[in-house]
């Protein structure tokens, strides 16, 4: 979800990026010359930076780029080696190094936006990456990078394409699971263990029965020769990964818990929020007791059946009129919870009405229709 976070950014600042260039051969109008002239106070260099930010972006997520529609990047999955999660820290300090450098006053308020929060969700990333070091300790780090949904249900090219696509990806997969399985330190959490085995683990059934449904009518055989190939490898490659963790059960731990001074840094460090806890843990009691008073007083207006004297709980039945979209073809019998006799009538859909109202009395939803009563036994 955090990650999921910071690609949602990702994706409004290459809208914003794109969206706000010019085409070179555009028709001047009063509109573009105002934009024009208005652009002076803005700094073309923190725009530059900006594409320069996207393009190394992509290159270090291609999953990422895949989903936004960089199908050069097709079938490629991120350096998971230690040597490129190093990398990767390394790289977003430097890049919120370089954000940082341009001051408020080099910026107008749009790019001063884009780069406060770039900073901010750079934090973000920097915190579940090194602080919280979740490529080490959890699975569910690598589980939507490692998903291909987007080459099976995404329909962005002919089978024929996207087969090639999901081919390069399948191959891709045993080296990836590796890498994740060299980076993740023993005891994992119990948690976790459970967690990966449902997200990663679970891609084996998708893998073997979704993924061939979709490619089936791609009649060329040597892609589908390739694909079965890759696939196949790929259906291994996870079930060896579940079989992995599901090992680790035996001697997982309970240690997922951030701890009092990583819990502090994560507020601050990804939701802007730097509060004592004590504090906040007042303010969330505070609203959690609001929160369930008001529950209670809402439910007490549907659930005074308590509050309802006998006479009004056994006497609320409410006949419901025989209409259109209600007609049946056949008598309703409706029992009662209890000794009651049953009430049957032949073109009447009745409705046992066991809660009072909050005034102690019964609500009348429809007018009745007449209709006979039969005792039996329930």
């Amino acid at each position: 979800m955090t990650r999921l976070k910071f690609y949602v950014f990702i994706l409004a600042l290459t809208v914003v990026f794109t969206g706000c260039q010019q085409p070179a051969n555009a028709p001047l109008t009063n509109q573009t010359v105002n934009m024009n002239a208005n652009a002076g106070s803005a700094n073309n260099q923190w725009d530059k930076y900006v594409e320069g930010f996207l393009n190394d972006y992509f290159v270090a997520h291609p999953e990422f780029a895949v989903y936004q529609g960089k199908h050069e990047f097709d079938g490629k999955l991120p350096d998971w080696s230690e040597d490129g999660l190093k990398k990767e820290i390394g790289r977003l300090h430097a890049e919120r190094d370089k954000a940082a450098a341009f001051k408020d006053d080099q910026l107008d308020e749009r790019q001063g936006f884009e780069r406060d929060y770039l900073i901010s969700q750079i934090d973000k990333d920097l915190f579940w990456r090194e602080i919280a070091d979740q490529p080490h300790t959890n699975p569910y780090f690598y589980s939507d990078s490692i998903d291909p949904d987007v080459y099976v249900s995404r329909e962005y090219a002919p089978l024929e394409t996207r087969i090639k696509s999901y081919t390069a990806y399948a191959k891709n997969v045993p080296n990836a699971l590796g890498q994740i399985k060299a980076n993740l330190k023993l005891p994992i959490a119990k948690t976790l263990v459970k967690i990966g085995r449902t997200t990663i683990g679970g891609l084996a059934d998708f893998y073997s029965k979704d993924v061939p449904t979709v490619f089936a009518s791609v009649k060329e055989e040597q892609l589908q020769k390739d694909f079965k190939q890759a696939n196949d490898g790929a259906i291994a490659a996870i079930k060896d990964f579940d079989a992995w963790l599901g090992s680790q059960e035996a001697n997982a731990n309970d240690n997922f818990a951030l701890g009092t001074d990583k819990f502090r840094l994560m507020l601050r460090q990804t939701e802007g929020v730097d509060i004592d806890l004590a504090r906040l843990e007042e303010i969330g009691r505070q609203d959690l007791e609001r929160n369930t008073n008001a529950l209670k007083q809402e439910c007490g207006k549907f659930l005074s059946f308590r509050n309802c004297p006998m006479r009004c709980q056994k006497s609320c039945v409410v006949l419901i009129e025989n209409r259109r979209k209600l007609l049946l073809s056949r008598a309703v019998r409706v029992y009662w919870l209890s000794s009651e006799p049953l009430i049957k009538c032949d073109k009447t859909v009745i409705i046992f009405i066991i809660f009072g109202s909050a005034r102690t009395e019964c609500k009348i939803l429809f007018t009745a229709s007449p209709c006979r009563t039969e005792r039996r036994a329930k």
